[in-house]
């Protein structure tokens, strides 16, 4: 059982009126009066995020306040290595990061460093975590730049046993020297392969320093040995000029590394402050409407140094992915974050064939996705293929297709986050020759529609292969030459008017009979006008065959109602649909038919 939003508020108002030493795994459990329903890992990954967002706030911290979080993570982190349980790699590398992360607030916040708090706090949870889990660092490229750098040392110091022994036999033949030139060219190509390695190895610029210094430093000591050996023996002139060159490639390369250093260092500072000031020019859109010049002086107040190129050139790049449109027009124009309009009771009109017996349909509900990792991909490939071998070339989605990033108040951070997920959606979905999937919009996409676009419509409009049914319900109309022979509907009720607690029993026949008399009511309909009532969001399994209606349960969450159902609708020619058969199907690793249900609808109610 996760974390609810008041369970979170709960906890962190216990965590405040406690000491360090009377928080323990069960006293929080029971304190949220679920013992032994939330896991080691749901509590650790809650209390990293809470030290990561304390230090990501603008503005002094409670430190005493903190440091109980910093804490509560390293007593999880020695519970669950006395148990066995696993950290994930994701938590551990968040935990690392801390005393970084604690770095940027000081800096970020003028703010001087807490000495007890970091030392005996911050560095110890770090330790006791590394030293429980070890990460190991093996980086081939690192030993490759070494190993050549040594070589290349090896080398010099050969080259100056070369000039002892020249000094030292002044009557060495003359191909000895071509010899030994012919070295010295060889190390300059070599040198010039390093210099084009360190172009691109941003991550080994502190070692390639060290290692310009340490060779610099000997080029100086040959060049004094060279030139008294010169005044000795002309012929060993050619070896100084080659150094001399060699000498001027390592100041070059110096510099371009210097310059590409300060160059990364400027970026990385500029894509920091865009960000800040993206996220204050959406919070203060998402409130009420602004000018350029109010959005200026908003971001002056936060003590930031900004213009109104800068300004215009930051809401340009926000309102390619936000909907932020122009408001109202007086003396200037004013932008506002606005939520798209949904469209709601809606129709969808599947063309029947002539003389056509049955066809069939799948419908899912509830995929809740918030991230493609490989169950979920191989679950669309799952779904995909069922339908491939069964002859349906329509999925119906009843809500939920997304999960999004919720937070009060609305953010820019999350705001980006819920647009990534879409966008990457549409390009890694798998697609299947002639399969269709369409989707009504739940409760989940509603909420993702605050931070200003549209889900449904984005991953619809770019897609040919997924189709628009709207929000709140959707009427699916089955039409043939002779015009409309029978309809069903989709719902996916508002959890804001649809008033139901769905860890109990379930939905009533009254809570039910209640929603579809308004719904109907408002549409100027009869239920009678419809063969069915089909329903997502409340992750059941359910056939209700006396009042016509059936729940879909959610196709990836839960252990165990996780599920699809394939729907086959018998025609006859005189009354439309004859009858339906609907086909529970179990998750696994592939799609299994449970049982099959045959329905028909009784008019009378």
């Amino acid at each position: 059982m996760a974390l609810t939003g008041v369970d979170k508020v709960r906890l962190n108002k216990y965590i405040r009126e406690h000491a360090i030493d009377d928080l323990y795994y069960y006293s929080m459990c029971d304190y949220l009066g679920k013992r032994g329903k939330i896991s080691d890992t749901e509590f650790i990954d809650y209390f990293t995020d809470c030290v990561i967002n304390e230090f990501a706030k603008d503005g002094k911290i409670s430190v005493k306040h903190v440091a109980k979080l910093v804490s509560l993570v390293g007593n999880f982190v020695g519970w669950m290595h006395e148990e066995g349980s696993t950290v994930s790699d994701e938590t551990l590398d968040k935990i690392r990061s801390f005393d970084e992360l604690y770095d940027d607030y000081l800096k970020r916040n003028v703010v001087d460093c807490d000495t007890e708090f970091r030392e005996h706090c911050i560095l110890e949870v770090i330790e006791k975590t590394n030293e429980l889990y070890p990460s190991e660092v093996n980086s081939e490229s690192v030993a490759k730049y070494i190993v050549k750098v040594r070589e290349l040392e090896g080398k010099i110091k050969e080259l100056e046993r070369l000039l002892e022994d020249a000094k030292r036999e002044v009557g060495v033949a003359q191909s000895d020297f071509d010899k030994s030139n012919s070295k010295v060219g060889d190390l300059t190509l070599e040198l010039s392969g390093v210099r084009d390695e360190l172009r691109e190895k941003k991550d080994y610029i502190k070692e390639l320093e060290e290692s310009l210094w340490d060779l610099k430093t000997q080029i100086i000591d040959l060049e004094g040995k060279l030139g008294t050996i010169t005044s000795e023996r002309d012929e060993l002139a050619p070896y100084k000029k080659q150094f001399e060159k060699l000498s001027g490639e390592v100041t070059r390369l110096g510099k371009i590394v210097s310059d590409y250093k300060t160059s990364e260092d400027n970026k990385v500072k500029q894509d920091r402050k865009d960000e800040i000031l993206k996220g204050i020019i959406y919070q203060k859109l998402l409130v009420e409407s602004a000018s350029l010049d109010e959005l200026l002086s908003v971001i002056q107040s936060n003590g930031i140094t900004s213009d109104m190129n800068e300004v215009s050139r930051l809401l340009s790049e926000m309102r390619k992915s936000i909907n932020i449109t122009n408001g109202t027009f007086t003396r200037k124009p004013t932008y506002k974050v606005v939520k798209p309009k949904l469209m709601a009771n809606g129709k969808f009109m599947i063309d029947v064939p002539a003389e056509c017996k049955h066809m069939d349909v799948m419908l899912v509900s509830d995929f809740h996705i918030k991230e493609f990792d490989k169950k979920i991909l191989d679950g669309f490939d799952m779904l995909n293929d069922y339908c491939s071998k069964n002859g349906i070339n329509l999925i119906l989605n009843l809500g939920d297709f997304y999960n999004g990033f919720s937070a009060r108040p609305l953010d820019y951070t999350n705001a980006v986050n819920n647009r990534r997920i879409v966008e990457e959606s549409i390009d890694v979905i798998p697609k299947a020759e002639g399969i269709y999937h369409a989707v009504l919009g739940g409760n989940h996409e509603r909420n993702m529609t605050s931070y200003g676009f549209d889900p449904i419509k984005m991953l619809t409009d770019e897609r040919d292969d997924f189709i628009d049914l709207g929000y709140y319900h959707s009427t699916v109309c089955l039409d043939s030459v002779m015009g409309t022979i029978g309809k069903f509907d989709l719902h996916h009720p508002s959890e804001f008017n649809f008033p139901v607690d769905l860890d109990e029993d379930g939905l009533t026949v009254d809570d039910m009979d209640d929603y579809l008399e308004e719904v109907y009511t408002n549409m100027g309909r009869s239920r009678d006008d419809s063969y069915i009532d089909i329903f997502g969001h409340t992750h059941r399994n359910q056939f209700n065959y006396a009042s016509s209606y059936c729940y879909i349960p959610p196709y990836f969450e839960g252990k165990n109602r996780r599920g699809a159902c394939h729907l086959r609708i018998y025609f006859d020619e005189d009354t439309g649909i004859k009858y339906m058969v609907f086909m529970p199907l179990s998750v696994g690793t592939k799609l299994t038919k449970n049982n099959e249900i045959v329905y028909q609808k009784v008019m009378s109610r």
